[in-house]
């Protein structure tokens, strides 16, 4: 949409204040109640995509489903023929992202902004939207030091997937490191375990100031994540997590989704308990864990047995097949 078409509708454009691959976003104001906003806009060369637009029209029709103080609202938007406008709330502050470029956080502070994105991401996967693009860069840290969650473009929508055109690749659905392993091999259907995978990356980026998943490119990166672990050792003189919050952050990037938090309120109350100091044997994560270990033990055991039958079969045979030839 042209500046000329925006200020047309009720919105006067004051200064653009964001720019991405898509959209362009300007602080605007209301005309009618001087109410100052975000008012996001299809770029120019874009505005001719039909893709771009339907992506934008998705973002429009899952925004106007929540309702949630830590996700941005959107107060109006526009479909005209020149393109697609969304208004959204203007927040002040700046995002995790640039946050984190001064040094990592203390881990009840992280543990505090996790709890309320957790809050968020639950609301909107009650409502049938997963978001699928958490990273640091999509979350703005408000002025009162509250974390609001932003940018649905890449978001599914539950309730109808076949309306989620965003799908052709893992790589093309999210972030380098953020992506979860299951999106990576196209091998199941995120119904929101890729967002319980999204918020372990970010606490840890938020605790320990660096990726949990380094590679040099983007194929090395997608590759730890599908063979590699975690690091939990001091990086650049930063103490080691204390074991509470790795068992939880452990729990969120397992590599089968099926192992991890089921939902995301599960590794809401986790955060909560952590927070408030409640003993490691009361989070959920300890059940988790050790679920896993046992279903290993159960797994090395079957492996034993199995290896055990095949060598006694082996023996058998070989005697049988002696006798024979005697």
């Amino acid at each position: 949409m042209k500046p000329d078409d925006v200020r047309r509708t009720l919105n006067e454009l004051l200064e653009a204040i964001g720019r991405g691959g898509l959209g362009v976003v300007y602080r605007a104001r209301n005309t009618e109640d001087g109410q100052i906003v975000a008012l996001k806009v299809i770029r120019p060369e874009k505005v001719g995509e039909w893709s771009t637009r339907r992506r934008f029209l998705r973002e429009i029709k899952l925004a106007t489903r929540l309702d949630h103080p830590a996700i941005v609202r959107v107060f109006d938007s526009g479909d005209h023929e020149d393109g697609v406008f969304i208004v959204m709330e203007l927040v002040e502050g700046e995002t995790l992202f640039r946050v984190l470029r001064r040094g990592p956080m203390h881990a009840v502070r992280a543990l505090e902004i996790g709890y309320d994105l957790a809050g968020a991401l639950a609301h909107a996967h009650e409502r049938g939207v997963v978001h699928r693009d958490l990273k640091p860069g999509n979350v703005i840290i408000c002025e009162d030091g509250r974390p609001k969650l932003l940018d649905l473009g890449l978001a599914r929508d539950t309730l109808h997937p076949e309306s989620t055109a965003i799908t052709a690749t893992g790589l093309s659905v999210g972030t380098p490191g953020f992506i979860p392993p299951e999106r990576i091999e196209c091998s199941a259907t995120d119904q929101g375990s890729g967002d319980v995978w999204a918020l372990g990356v970010l606490l840890y980026r938020t605790m320990l100031g660096q990726s949990p998943f380094p590679g040099r490119t983007v194929a090395g990166v997608m590759e730890a994540v599908l063979s590699q672990e975690p690091s939990w050792e001091p990086v650049d003189g930063w103490t080691a997590l204390a074991e509470g919050p790795q068992l939880v952050i452990a729990a969120c990037l397992l590599k089968d989704p099926r192992q991890r938090y089921l939902t995301m309120v599960e590794l809401r109350e986790d955060i909560d308990r952590l927070i408030k100091g409640a003993p490691i044997e009361d989070l959920q994560a300890c059940e988790l864990h050790d679920r896993i270990r046992r279903r290993a033990e159960r797994w090395r055991f079957l492996q034993r047995l199995l290896i055990g039958v095949g060598v006694v079969g082996a023996l058998v045979a070989l005697g049988a097949w002696l006798a024979m030839r005697g």
